[in-house]
């Protein structure tokens, strides 16, 4: 079986808040209209997607917000968001050396680099299937099947966990097993249901 892990809300926590309130204080803007921009909408998903640079996304949010801000002050401030769900990567760590592990996320690149570097259980992870390097979010087709390629197993030989129960819904469509992550003594025993953990 290849275990297959989203990254946000389920091996990591994240609060948006965090970028708007102090976008807002900077700016004077009220926060909706910073996270209409930065997380909200098109230019979000560009850069997720990859079709954008860090850089580029970097200087088109300053301009939207006329905010002045080095790119490293930003990055500091759009990376520094996350925590670490201890009992999940207890859980990862369990399977482990007996399972494949991949992580399969809509990210962007900051915030990937940021978390593989801060925490150590992405380490753990044989792969990444990511939408900013795939060109493509979930749940369109393409990044179920580069996660497919990466797993190299035929999707019922798969277990993949979400907390996005869209998300779950079209890796099911490819066949995989497939759950909605909803905390980790839940996680716990859809593992061992499937004989991934004992």
């Amino acid at each position: 079986m290849v275990a297959i892990f989203d990254l946000g809300r389920v091996i990591l926590d994240f609060d948006p808040r965090d970028v708007t309130r102090a976008l807002s204080r900077i700016s004077g803007k009220p926060e909706k209209q910073i996270y209409d921009v930065a997380f909200g909408g098109s230019l979000e998903s560009l850069y997720d997607r990859g079709k954008i640079t860090s850089r580029d996304f970097y200087e088109r949010v300053i301009r939207s917000l006329n905010v002045d801000m080095t790119f490293e002050q930003f990055r500091r401030l759009w990376t520094e968001i996350f925590t670490v769900n201890r009992d999940v990567c207890d859980i990862i760590e369990a399977v482990r050396g007996r399972h494949k592990l991949l992580v399969l996320s809509n990210t962007n690149e900051m915030h990937f680099e940021y978390a593989f570097e801060r925490f150590d259980v992405l380490r753990l992870f044989d792969d990444y299937v990511l939408s900013y390097r795939v060109g493509e979010t979930k749940p369109h087709p393409a990044i179920y099947s580069a996660a497919l390629q990466k797993a190299d197993c035929p999707p019922e030989d798969c277990v993949y966990i979400d907390d996005m129960e869209a998300y779950v819904a079209a890796a099911r469509q490819f066949g995989m097993h497939a759950f909605v992550f909803r905390g980790a003594h839940q996680l716990e025993e859809s593992l061992r249901h499937l004989s991934v953990i004992d």
